[in-house]
This record gives structure tokens, C-alpha cells and sequence, in this order.
């Protein structure tokens, strides 16, 4: 399979693009001071911070009125009831009003220079109508989280199933251009606070790729409570979320045995949903990978069933 060809000395910069770091976060205090201390300290301090503390019992509320008297860049907004990472992004998104949204976890921190390249970065590529999102790697102690499994060009251009296809998939720290937060946002389910983070950059395709830079902006820090550990048991409570996410995977794989393990996942997840869901939804996969991955996906929700007592 030929890899996608870099567009990068295609694009003319642009100047004054405006940039928003973007944090959904729940009683996360002590790590928000962490994030916030990392944004201090940037070459580039022309950005805003966008907050969403979404419903946080441990004083983060309070915390982040303090900071935001004693640094006019801070912006932050509070939900009500917990509806977890995606919904919160999803409306500071419509609230931001900047060109371009970082999105950082409250347990990350940045580098000085980080603002200095997202910004570089983001103005070579404003004026590519076909580049919705830009990813950029993270450093830190769990290498195989944070590493491809082998180099790929600076500024490669392609979908995010390509390029996991490709080069294998990990993460690290993306952003979006407001043509595409405009027009697409994550999914969201009455009783569900969780979907694959992914998912938006694969709703995004083929209207919007991806460029993905080889230069590294901050650590990630996860976290043992954090989402990354929650593992199965959470996305297995959060049907609807994951089935919009395996559909997805398994619909733009070009590999066959992805497309059936994400078929298998979706069918595994429907069978936690009730029948009028499964009977509403489709799965475009081929016959006869649908009907074999229909079967064992069964068979996987019974398992979980015992596993996690689900």
C-alpha cells in the first residue's frame, strides 16, 4: 500500500490565526495548575485557554476564577452534571470563536515552544480548505501510547484510518480547524459520557484529512483513574458512543482484519442496546463479513457480561 504523499510545500502561510487550547476537565485541580503553570510559561503568548469543568467536586471551579482574575487569557465554562470529554468539547467548540482548537488533556503539560509551532503549523495550512485537523506528538514515559511504529514524513496529509493503517495507531495532540468543529462534532448520547476520541477525526473524512507533523508539543501524563485506564468496562457503558466509533473504524479500513475485529466490536456493542437501536442502525462492511463478525460479536458481549459483571 503506497503511503499518502505530503502536501506541505504545497501550502502558503497565512498570518493571524487565532489559537485556543481547548481542556475538558472533572476533578482534575491539581493537574489543571500543571497544564496552566506549562501555558505560563509559552515564547508565543498570544492564545486563549478554554476550560470546561464539567461539574468537578474537588474546588476546580473555584480555582479556575482565581486564575482566570489574574490571567485575561483564561476562559472557562461549568457544566451542571457530568457529560463527560467529548460533550464538553464539543461546547467549547461553538463557544470559542478562534480559527484553531488544540485540544489538551488536563493531565498534560506543553513545552515553552509549543503555541510557537501548533501556530506555524496551522498557518501553512489555514488556507487548505481539504485539511481539517493537525497532529502532533507528545512525549512521555509510555513509549508504545506515544510512538509510531515506524517514521513518517512531516506533514503527511490522509485520513486517520490510512494513517493508522500505515503507521500504526497512538496518541498524541490534535487540533481542529473551525471549518471542521463547524461542520462536524462528536456524537452525543442521553446517559453516555464517553465515545472513542478518535471519532471525530474519522467523521471528519473524506469532507477533511488530516496532516500529521512529526514535531512533539508536550508529556502526556496519564493517569491511573483517567480514561485511558478506565479500559473496556467504560466503553462497554457507553454503547451507542462506541458503536458510532467501530462503525466508523470498520466502514474505512482498507485492511480486512481490522474491518472485521471493529465489525465484531460494533455488533458486541449493539447487543448491549435495545432492539429498535440495532434495527435502526447499519453496518457497511460486506456480507460476509457481517455476518460472521454479527455471530462473534454476540458472543464477546456474553463474555463481557461475566467479565466486568456488566
Amino acid at each position: 500500500m503506497a503511503a499518502p504523499e505530503s502536501v506541505s510545500s504545497a501550502i502558503e502561510p497565512t498570518s493571524d490565526i487565532t489559537i485556543a487550547v481547548v481542556t475538558a476537565s472533572w476533578n482534575r485541580r491539581d493537574l489543571l495548575a500543571n497544564l496552566h503553570g506549562s501555558l505560563m510559561l509559552q515564547t508565543d503568548p498570544d492564545f486563549v485557554w478554554l476550560v470546561m469543568d464539567d461539574a468537578s467536586t474537588d474546588g476546580t471551579p473555584e480555582w479556575l476564577t482565581e486564575v482566570e482574575a489574574i490571567d485575561d487569557r483564561v476562559r472557562s465554562e461549568r457544566n451542571l452534571r457530568n457529560r463527560g470529554k467529548c460533550a464538553s468539547l464539543n461546547t467549547l467548540f461553538r463557544l470559542g470563536g478562534a480559527d484553531f482548537y488544540l485540544v489538551v488533556d488536563s493531565d498534560d503539560t506543553l513545552h515553552p515552544e509549543a503555541i510557537e509551532t501548533v501556530k506555524d503549523y496551522a498557518s501553512r495550512y489555514a488556507l487548505n480548505p481539504s485539511v481539517g485537523a493537525i497532529f502532533f506528538g507528545y512525549g512521555g514515559t509510555e513509549e508504545d501510547r506515544l510512538r509510531s511504529t515506524r517514521p513518517f514524513p512531516d506533514g503527511l496529509v490522509c485520513s486517520r484510518s490510512k494513517f493508522n493503517e500505515l503507521y500504526g495507531k497512538f496518541d498524541g495532540c490534535v487540533g481542529y480547524f473551525r471549518r471542521a468543529v463547524e461542520k462536524f462534532q462528536y456524537p452525543e448520547y442521553p446517559g453516555e459520557t464517553y465515545v472513542g476520541p478518535t471519532v471525530l477525526q474519522l467523521m471528519m473524512h473524506p469532507q477533511f484529512e488530516i496532516c500529521f507533523t512529526a514535531a512533539e508539543v508536550g508529556l502526556a501524563q496519564y493517569q491511573v483513574g483517567g480514561l485511558t485506564a478506565a479500559g473496556r468496562s467504560l466503553r462497554i457503558a457507553n454503547p451507542l458512543g462506541m458503536m458510532d466509533y467501530t462503525r466508523l473504524q470498520a466502514e474505512q479500513a482498507d485492511v480486512l482484519s481490522v474491518r472485521f475485529v471493529n465489525a465484531l466490536l460494533y455488533y458486541a456493542y449493539s447487543a448491549r442496546t435495545s432492539q429498535s437501536v440495532r434495527a435502526a442502525r447499519g453496518l457497511a462492511v460486506g456480507r460476509g463479513v457481517s455476518a460472521v463478525s454479527k455471530v462473534l460479536g454476540r458472543a464477546v458481549s456474553f463474555y463481557w457480561r461475566w467479565r466486568y459483571k456488566a
